[in-house]
C-alpha cells in the first residue's frame, strides 16, 4: 500500500521484538550488502529508565540484544544521554549502515532525543538515506505523529518533561506487541483511540516487522 510521506525516500524497519531470517533478507535489500558486512549502532537510550544503578540490562533487553547479535554479528551499543558535552552525534551516527533504536520508554526516548538535539540529526540521516533506521517497540512508536495513547502501557512520568508529539515521520500509528497477553486489552484500546482520530494503524506482532521503503509499506 502507498503512504503519503513528503518526498522522502526512507528506509525503515519497525519491529515489535524478535528479528527473523526473513527480516534479515529484507534488511539486506535495503542496505544492498550482506548483513554481516553492515555496521550497526544499537541505541539503548529508551531503556535507560529501567537500567539499574550498575547499568544492568533488564531481562527483555538482554534477550533483545542477543537476538540482534545473533542475526547481525558485531554491534556497537550506545546511549546518547551518556555523551560528553560537545560530542558530535552527527559524525558518530553517520559512520553506521544501520541504527537500531531499542525498546524501553517512548516518553523518555522522545524527551532524550529533543534534550540532546539528536532528533533532527536522526531525521536528517533517515531522509537523506544515509542510514537504515530500525526501531524496536518504543523505537518504532517514536516515529509516529503522536505517542499520547501509549500512556496506558508506558510510564510517561519516567520522562523529566512529557511530550506527546512524536517524530512524525510516518503517517500511521504502529501498534506494537499485538497479540501479547500482557497488554491485549490496552493495545486494543490504543488502536481504537488512534482510529477514532482518523489515524491509520498497523499492528505488529512480536515476531513481525513493518518495512517502509520507496513510499511503500510491507509487513513480514
Amino acid at each position: 500500500s502507498k503512504v503519503n510521506f513528503e518526498k522522502h525516500i526512507m528506509k525503515l524497519g519497525l519491529f515489535s521484538f524478535h528479528i527473523t531470517k526473513d527480516h534479515i533478507k529484507r534488511l539486506e535489500l535495503m542496505t544492498q550488502k550482506p548483513i554481516g558486512e553492515c555496521s550497526l549502532c544499537f541505541v539503548i537510550t529508551a531503556a535507560r529508565p529501567y537500567l539499574g544503578v550498575t547499568k544492568d540490562y533488564p531481562e527483555w533487553l538482554k534477550r533483545n540484544t542477543s537476538d540482534i547479535e545473533g542475526h547481525l554479528g558485531r554491534i556497537e551499543t550506545f546511549d546518547f544521554m551518556d555523551s560528553p558535552d560537545g560530542f558530535d552525534h552527527k559524525e558518530y551516527f553517520s559512520k553506521f549502515d544501520i541504527i537500531y533504536f531499542s525498546g524501553g520508554n517512548v516518553f523518555y526516548l522522545l524527551y532524550a532525543l529533543r534534550d540532546r538535539k539528536v532528533d533532527s540529526i536522526i531525521l536528517d540521516l533517515i531522509k537523506s538515506e544515509e542510514i537504515v533506521y530500525m526501531g524496536g517497540s518504543a523505537g518504532a512508536v517514536v516515529l509516529a505523529e503522536s505517542i499520547k495513547h501509549y500512556e496506558t502501557i508506558d510510564e510517561p512520568e519516567k520522562a523529566p518533561q512529557r511530550t506527546n508529539k512524536g517524530l512524525d515521520l510516518i503517517d500511521f500509528a504502529p501498534i506494537i506487541h499485538w497479540g501479547s497477553e500482557k497488554y491485549s486489552d490496552e493495545l486494543m484500546e490504543i488502536k481504537r483511540k488512534y482510529e477514532a482520530e482518523g489515524k491509520r494503524t498497523i499492528t505488529i506482532k512480536d515476531n513481525e516487522a513493518v518495512f517502509v521503503e520507496n513510499n511503500k509499506i510491507e509487513k513480514i
